[in-house]
């Protein structure tokens, strides 16, 4: 993989330089091309890409699209860079990742604490320390050190589906509760409708209208957010594929299955979930002759499915 030549960027908005005290912190609607590099504690927003043709330190990048580092992010455990698209550098150290889409580096992912929504790819080389969740699986060539650097990767999680599901339940719970409020207090009212005066009668039938209108509100929530999680089961990928060596010291996280690798493992493997009836195993395979070995695990809870229960059975109250 090469990054070395940037993107062409129409309209961006081009800082020669550095972004440093001369130039200050950059927040703008379009795309930014940075010439030099992002230096330590400034903030680069942009509402569409973020080109950067050096390297990047303990800064803050944030924006709507793609962000491609030339260079490498070396995030001093200070730095932070959020993507709604893919992020792309040579080196990641350090830093605080978050891309809505894929995550490419080609020498090395180390110490990061990583939230990403595609696949996380280092081909060349080397993921070691940190926290990493993926919905799409990982691609690397070893996954952590000979030093047993603890290492823990969850693959095929929805990272961003997982942290609105509390919200967006406890929105419908509330509509919900407040709707059946109303319709308690107004329909024995329009039981007795010849004690109501008529201007009574029609404040009792918009009530009554506002708590219909929510709970129908609710359920378009909780059906909308059931249609998210069938896509996100449908694109995520609950793999790691490594064509050199998986390490000690590797914590490898699965929907409700979780194992601590002992001892280390030559590749080239995939490790990957499966599922027989009620029992899920983890599987490493080697990808040349195609056998397999069962890892042990233990299982683990899987909130994303068990928050989803929830969203069925307020689905089923309502019908």
């Amino acid at each position: 993989m090469s990054i070395a030549t940037p993107p062409q960027l129409d309209a961006a908005l081009e800082i020669a330089g550095h972004v440093d005290l001369s130039v200050g912190d950059i927040d703008t609607t379009g795309d930014v091309h940075v010439r030099g590099n992002v230096l330590e504690q400034f903030k680069v927003h942009s509402g569409g890409r973020i080109v950067v043709d050096g390297a990047v330190e303990a800064a803050e990048l944030r924006a709507a699209a793609d962000i491609e580092v030339a260079g490498s992010i070396v995030g001093k455990d200070r730095g932070s860079i959020t993507a709604g698209g893919n992020v792309r550098a040579r080196f990641i150290t350090s830093a605080k990742i978050e891309a809505a889409g894929d995550i490419h580096c080609e020498i090395a992912l180390a110490n990061c604490t990583v939230v990403c929504g595609g696949r996380i790819v280092v081909e060349q080389g080397q993921i070691a320390g940190g926290k990493l969740i993926t919905a799409g699986g990982v691609t690397c060539k070893s996954l952590g050190n000979s030093s047993g650097v603890m290492t823990v990767v969850e693959v095929g999680v929805d990272e961003s589906l997982r942290r609105d599901l509390p919200g967006i339940i406890a929105a419908a719970e509330a509509q919900k509760a407040k709707a059946k409020k109303i319709e308690q207090t107004v329909q024995p009212l329009l039981q007795n409708q010849k004690k109501l005066t008529p201007a009574q009668k029609e404040k009792a039938t918009e009530l009554l209208f506002d708590a219909q209108s929510m709970n129908q509100l609710a359920t378009e929530t909780l059906l909308a957010v059931k249609e998210r999680y069938e896509n996100s089961l449908a694109n995520c990928k609950p793999e790691v594929v490594l064509s050199d060596i998986l390490n000690p010291g590797v914590v490898l996280r699965f929907p409700g299955l979780q194992t601590r690798v002992m001892s280390p493992f030559k590749g080239p493997l995939k490790i990957a979930i499966k599922r027989s009836g009620q029992e899920n195993r983890i599987l490493l395979i080697d990808t040349e002759s195609g056998s397999s070995q069962q890892l042990g695990a233990e299982s683990i809870p899987d909130q994303t499915a068990k928050l989803m229960g929830k969203v069925t059975f307020l689905l089923a109250q309502g019908r």
